[in-house]
C-alpha cells in the first residue's frame, strides 16, 4: 500500500435550488458523510451552461445563498463534499434555477 488514504465520502444529496426575490438563489442539500464519520466541508459551483462550473464558495454548512443573475437567466448548481485531508465526494446531482426578469 502507497499510504494514500482510501477513504470515501458519499456525495451530497438532495440538493434544492429555491429562488427569492427574483436574484437570490437559497441551495440546500443533505449531509454528506466520510467511512469514520469525519466532519466535512462543502464546495458549491454554479454555471450558466450545465457544462463549465466555477466555484463559488466552501461552507460547513448545509446551506448558502447565492445572488443570480437580473437578465432572465438559468443557472445551474451542484455540490461537492471534502474532509481535512483533502478527499472528496463525486459531485451532486446539478439542478436548475431561473432568475431575473
Amino acid at each position: 500500500m502507497n499510504g494514500a488514504c482510501t477513504r470515501i465520502i458519499s456525495a451530497p444529496a438532495k440538493l434544492i435550488a429555491k429562488v427569492t426575490q427574483l436574484v437570490r438563489v437559497n441551495l440546500t442539500w443533505s449531509a454528506s458523510v466520510d467511512l469514520v464519520r469525519k466532519p466535512v466541508s462543502y464546495e458549491v459551483f454554479s454555471s450558466l451552461d450545465g457544462k463549465t462550473f466555477v466555484s463559488k464558495g466552501i461552507t460547513k454548512s448545509l446551506t448558502m445563498t447565492l445572488p443570480g443573475s437580473i437578465k432572465k437567466a438559468v443557472n445551474y448548481y451542484k455540490v461537492q463534499a471534502f474532509d481535512a485531508a483533502g478527499n472528496r465526494s463525486l459531485d451532486s446531482a446539478a439542478v436548475t434555477a431561473v432568475t431575473g426578469k
